[in-house]
């Protein structure tokens, strides 16, 4: 299972069982994912407030943000509560290749 981490300081994100697949969007032109969406995580800030940014427990750097009422992805599909994580801004380790479970 592979682990998810800050890229600027190395600190452990999330895990792979902690992703939210979606569909693709049928009306984006682009069609690629750039971020990783997550179940709500508890050492997110995300209480009282309907979005707002992620950011690593250790070092702050902003890994994300958030909505409860939703946003969509860069493949164009509405994700709701979205919990986004940027692609350049974390790596994974432990797992090659890692294909979301769809809902």
């Amino acid at each position: 299972m592979g682990l998810y981490y800050c890229k600027r300081c190395g600190e452990v994100l999330f895990s792979a069982k902690d992703l939210v697949g979606h569909s693709n969007g049928r009306d984006q032109q682009s069609g690629t994912c750039t971020s990783l969406f997550t179940e709500p995580l508890d050492w997110v800030d995300a209480v009282g407030r309907n979005q707002g940014r992620i950011y690593c427990q250790r070092c702050t750097f902003c890994v994300g943000r958030f909505c409860w009422s939703g946003m969509p992805c860069s493949c164009g599909e509405w994700v709701r509560p979205a919990f986004q994580f940027h692609s350049a801004r974390i790596e994974v380790r432990g797992v090659v290749k890692l294909v979301p479970k769809q809902h």
